[in-house]
């Protein structure tokens, strides 16, 4: 399928699962906010076999008293089958410019309304994010940042990378063709990015999902969701006056 690179609002966010700041674990406060999203039908994705996989879906209903979700069920079924067969789903939406996510061990099929639909658990904790210094913004297409990632020190080699969104907390790399060295877990150094009338950063990253598409051109893409690990708060901060110096570009183009 093609995707919509500086679409990122279905991607997760791994580095705020950890997070206290952001954890909501009032199940009162959890069920209002599905409440809301219930009613105000954003997409929901879930995300699956280590982020390589998605389905967009609905939130349809709540159960509180079976402790259940109930999700309009997949359009491709091959889809559908590989995500009942998965463990360690998350779950991603967004709803008034606050991003929601949060994890379940399994899915399970159900009836709802005579129709095929998805089930899981009333979650015991999600993640809601307001704080905007957190929030990703995608990179300008018109002037690319682009990269070098080394892959193994030993020998030197690299690959090149587009840096398809970024934000205080990670960044997400965009390469082509297979990649067979790049795992979900692994930590690569020194990842140096050019930030217009900004300056260079240097990052260690840590890869916390991969998933691939298919470009325009036919070509195979993957995607990497990355958390900076122990980013000093100087280079931070020049990451925020980059968001800052793109949204102000941004409103007054608009």
């Amino acid at each position: 399928m093609v995707m919509d690179l500086n679409n990122t609002n279905s991607l997760p966010l791994p580095e705020l699962d950890e997070d206290e700041r952001y954890q909501v674990h009032s199940r009162t406060e959890i069920l209002a906010i599905l409440r809301v999203i219930k009613e105000n039908k954003p997409l929901v994705t879930f995300n699956f076999n280590q982020g390589r996989d998605f389905i967009l879906t609905c939130l349809l209903e709540i159960n509180p008293e079976f402790e259940e979700l109930v999700f309009d069920y997949g359009r491709d079924e091959q889809k559908n089958k590989a995500l009942l067969a998965a463990e360690r789903i998350t779950i991603v939406t967004e709803n008034d410019q606050i991003k929601i996510q949060f994890r379940v061990q399994r899915v399970e099929s159900t009836i709802f309304e005579g129709k095929p639909a998805f089930r899981i658990r009333l979650p015991r904790m999600l993640v809601r994010l307001q704080r905007r210094e957190y929030f990703r913004i995608p990179a300008p297409v018109a002037e690319p940042l682009t990269s070098k990632l080394s892959i193994d020190p030993k020998t030197n080699e690299k690959i090149d990378v587009r840096i398809a969104d970024i934000s205080r907390g990670g960044v997400a790399l965009i390469a082509q063709g297979q990649l067979p060295d790049i795992e979900v877990g692994k930590i690569y150094r020194g990842l140096k990015i050019d930030l217009p009338d900004v300056g260079i950063i240097s990052a260690d990253i840590e890869i916390r999902n991969i998933s691939q598409y298919t470009a325009r051109d036919d070509s195979l893409m993957k995607r990497m969701g990355c958390k900076f690990i122990n980013l000093p708060n100087a280079l931070a901060n020049m990451v925020q006056r980059y968001i800052t110096k793109l949204e102000v570009s941004r409103r007054t183009r608009s």
